[in-house]
Formats: C-alpha cells, sequence, structure tokens
C-alpha cells in the first residue's frame, strides 16, 4: 500500500506534520503544490532528505491559486469543473500550466516527480487530463505514476465509509484509469481514503477499514494531515498513532508495476 499525504505546501502546520510523519515512515509518499509559496526550497528540503524512503510526487493546483504559466487567478472550484465538463477550458492553458508547475517542482525538490496528482482530484477532469497524459508522455525516460481514485463497487460497499462520496468521486476515476493504461502510463491499482470531513472525530475507525486487506501492493491511501483544522488534526494523531507502516499491513511501493498496467 501507498499512503501518500497531500497537500504538502499550502500552510506551514500542515508541511509540519507531513515531515514528522515521512520522517518517521507513517507515510511512505508525499504530494507537494509546487505552485504554492508555502511549498519553497527550504520547506521541500526536508522531504527530499528522506531520499528513497518516501516517494515526492506533483500535485497539481488549478482552483483557488495563481496560475504559474499567466500570472493570474484560477477559477473558482465550481467553476473550474464547468468549464472542464463543457469544455470550455483552453487546452492550451491546460498544457502550459502542467508545464509551468512540473518545471517549478523540478527547482523546488532538485529532481523528477515520482507520481502526479492533482488537488480535489483536477487531474481526471476532461482537458486537463488530455493534457496531462500528453505531457507526462513526451518526458523522456522513466515516466511517474499518476494517480486514479478508482475503487470498485464492490469494495466501496465492503468498506462501508462514506459509500456515495466514495462512489462519486470513484466514477472520474474509472476513466482515468482506463485511459492512463491506453497510453501506457503507470497508475495505482486501488484507491482508498475518502470520507466525511465532518466525522473526523471517527477517523480511527475510518483508517482501520482503509488499510484491511489492500487489493493490490499499489493500492494508494490518500490521507491529508495538519495540526491546525480539526479533521486534518484527527488524521495526523491516528497515523502518529500507528506503531510503524508494517504494522498496518502497508509497504513502501517506490514504483507501482507497470506490468499491472499495461
Amino acid at each position: 500500500m501507498i499512503i501518500c499525504a497531500d497537500d504538502f505546501g499550502m500552510a506551514p502546520d500542515i508541511n509540519e506534520a507531513i515531515i514528522e510523519l515521512a520522517a518517521n515512515g507513517k507515510v511512505t509518499a508525499v504530494s507537494v503544490m509546487a505552485a504554492l509559496p508555502e511549498a519553497d526550497r527550504a520547506s521541500v528540503a526536508p522531504l527530499s532528505g528522506l531520499g528513497d524512503k518516501i516517494d515526492m510526487g506533483l500535485h497539481l493546483v488549478f482552483n483557488d491559486a495563481v496560475s504559474l504559466s499567466g500570472s493570474k487567478p484560477f477559477p473558482e472550484f465550481r467553476s473550474l469543473l464547468t468549464k472542464c465538463w463543457l469544455g470550455l477550458l483552453p487546452p492550451r492553458f491546460a498544457e502550459e500550466e502542467i508545464a509551468a508547475q512540473y518545471q517549478a517542482f523540478l527547482q523546488k525538490a532538485g529532481r523528477p516527480p515520482d507520481f502526479i496528482d492533482g488537488h480535489m482530484h483536477v487531474q481526471q477532469f476532461p482537458i486537463i487530463r488530455r493534457a496531462l497524459i500528453a505531457f507526462v508522455q513526451s518526458l523522456p525516460g522513466e515516466k511517474p505514476y499518476v494517480r486514479n481514485s478508482y475503487m470498485p463497487l464492490g469494495d466501496i460497499m465492503r468498506q462501508g465509509v462514506s459509500p456515495i462520496k466514495t462512489w462519486l468521486l470513484s466514477l472520474p476515476g474509472g476513466s482515468m484509469k482506463k485511459i492512463l493504461i491506453r497510453a501506457r502510463i503507470p497508475t495505482n491499482d486501488g484507491f482508498t481514503g475518502i470520507y466525511d470531513f465532518a466525522l473526523h472525530h471517527r477517523y480511527p475507525q475510518f483508517l482501520a477499514q482503509f488499510i484491511k486487506d489492500p487489493p493490490s501492493p499499489s493500492t494508494l491511501l490518500m490521507v491529508h494531515p495538519g495540526k491546525e483544522e480539526p479533521w486534518r488534526r484527527a488524521e495526523y494523531e491516528a497515523l502518529s498513532n500507528v506503531d510503524g507502516v508494517s504494522a498496518i499491513g502497508a509497504r513502501f511501493i517506490s514504483k507501482p508495476p507497470a506490468e499491472k498496467h499495461l
């Protein structure tokens, strides 16, 4: 299982929590919002210093931030979603923004990302996903793996954590996974971690469900630790109290086996 901490670079308390968890072996991947000021070289350095103990990925930002390629604000989330699904987001804008954020990651981390995903799952939106796949295919050498949020309906029901929300987020993930497989781009073979943030007081129970019997070694558990917001704090404390990654049945996978996805 890949335990991936999202949103590094959103706020200092989030960075602090993620660095602590990564250093203690509680998470095995970190998704960096290279487009944001809080993900500067100094902040990213402790993650880079962990070497191959963690995967470092690019967490694409396409809403509620400032564009790196055009120096203008992105649309808010609902507007972005509408524009993508109606085909109104200019493809050139998506292409240039992905390239700009990739370069920002290179400058701040000092190496290419091991994987690419997106804040609010934007990497799976039409237009953005097309631009991302073309960009990854253009990269020389080994390709980063790209996240999909697909979870089979049977697994969703057996897990029993926020099934409607999980199913809704799984639908675009299913399409994304099929497209990635056709494009011969590595992707995770399993996904979990979705729940109603209003129920964060139950997160220790949810975590136990998320890590129980993962269907594949490359199943990806999405987590959002932090030290200030109550729901992020709940995740941080639950992950901190886990007695080592191996004790919860998870193991580090530097790259999902490509042969599973081709």
